[in-house]
C-alpha cells in the first residue's frame, strides 16, 4: 500500500541553517556543518552575486550523508 504522504525526496544540496537552529535533514547544528566542512568532510560549493559582498554556502548533499555514515561506522 502506497505511502498517504507520499515519497520523500532529497535535495541535492543543503543550505546551512541560521545560528542557533538546525539542518531539518540531519539534525546537525551549524556548527557541525562547519566542522565536517573544516576537516575536509563533505563537500561544499559558495554562490555569490556579482557585485554582492556576501554569497550562500550549499553542503553537497551526497557526501554529508557519506561523512555521516563514516562516522557513524556503517
Amino acid at each position: 500500500m502506497p505511502s498517504p504522504v507520499g515519497p520523500t525526496i532529497r535535495p541535492a544540496f543543503i543550505r546551512l541553517p541560521k545560528a542557533g537552529q538546525r539542518d531539518p535533514f540531519t539534525g546537525l547544528s551549524r556548527t557541525a556543518l562547519f566542522e565536517l566542512l573544516r576537516k575536509g568532510k563533505v563537500k561544499s560549493i559558495s554562490m555569490k552575486q556579482p557585485g554582492n559582498k556576501r554569497g550562500i554556502r550549499l553542503i553537497d548533499a551526497d557526501s554529508l550523508v557519506a561523512a555521516i555514515n563514516a562516522e557513524s561506522g556503517s
